[in-house]
């Protein structure tokens, strides 16, 4: 399960990849992040990261299935850009 394996945040270390994921579940409710809409920030800066994807899958689907629109249009690249 990839849940159990390490997540790195930015700036914070490495936690498990279920600790980061109940913490972004709370960022992803935000509009905005660091200028960019939701989506657009998840797909330009966590998606790419090795895993990212399968990540939140997983993570999204257990913790926060209420942030699903935001995962798909991260994924799909349907989403507003911000500039």
């Amino acid at each position: 399960m990839v849940l159990g394996t390490s997540f790195h945040f930015d700036g914070q270390g490495t936690a498990t990849a279920a600790d980061a994921m109940k913490r972004y579940c709370g960022l992803l409710g935000e509009q905005e992040m660091e200028g960019k809409s939701s989506p657009q920030w998840l797909a330009t800066k966590e998606l790419v990261k090795d895993d990212g994807e399968m990540v939140f899958e997983e993570g999204i689907s257990r913790f926060c299935p209420n942030c699903a629109k935001i995962l798909k249009s991260a994924v799909e690249g349907t989403y507003p850009r911000l500039i």
